[in-house]
């Protein structure tokens, strides 16, 4: 990140705005992108052979200003597209837990490597189906899509990834109201916090 930001101090640099990030503590900062193409980085990056392209995030808060770095082997992709992809990375990660999780995805058998690769991209295949069906069919009941035949894509979750700090669990959404149930004070305390981390959630202000 420290070269891109070098890079950042030349006067022909042009700086984007951008949505600002929705989990967030404290104020909201302004955010802007700047992009680099063909980079040539040290350190970890040093043995890649592939180009790479770059994205610096500039977080402008009342007080300070904050820096992140994005770096990605798509040759000569836009700032603003990096910083896109970036953000769904929460949707691919729920996406991966369903395919390790319910299609075994990272349970392979003995096999050549030949025979691996063709699992991976018959399951990713027969995923991506199911869940372009499941989207479409919109005369099916989509309780008993979720009864019957394989676990669909996450499109809507019989769990919840429900996050504390550095932990997770996946709760169904009853278990979640025993728990809400269970400690109806300790939740009206904290009303408002999680009111407001909902609405984060759903994109909203």
């Amino acid at each position: 990140m420290e070269e891109m930001q070098n890079l950042a101090l030349l006067e022909d640099t042009v700086w984007d705005e951008v949505e600002p990030p929705q989990l967030h503590s404290g104020p909201l900062p302004r955010r802007f992108v700047t992009g680099f193409t063909a980079l040539d980085l040290e350190g970890e990056w040093a043995s890649c052979r592939a180009p790479l392209s770059g994205c610096l995030i500039r977080d402008v808060y009342p007080d300070h200003v904050a820096y992140q770095g994005l770096v990605t082997t798509a040759p000569a992709v836009e700032a603003d597209q990096i910083h896109a992809d970036n953000r769904r990375r929460w949707t691919l990660e729920e996406v991966y837990m369903a395919l390790t999780r319910y299609w075994q995805f990272d349970r392979l058998p003995p096999c050549r490597a030949g025979v691996a690769y063709a699992l991976v991209h018959f399951t990713l295949l027969a995923f991506t189906l199911l869940g372009l069906y499941l989207q479409e069919t919109e005369t099916a009941d989509p309780i008993q899509k979720l009864l019957t035949g394989p676990p669909p894509l996450p499109l809507p979750e019989r769990e919840l990834a429900v996050y504390a700090g550095a932990y997770f669990a996946l709760l169904r959404p009853s278990e979640l109201m025993e728990i809400i149930l269970s400690h109806v004070n300790a939740w009206q305390a904290n009303r408002e916090q999680l009111l407001i981390a909902l609405r984060l959630c759903e994109g909203g202000p």
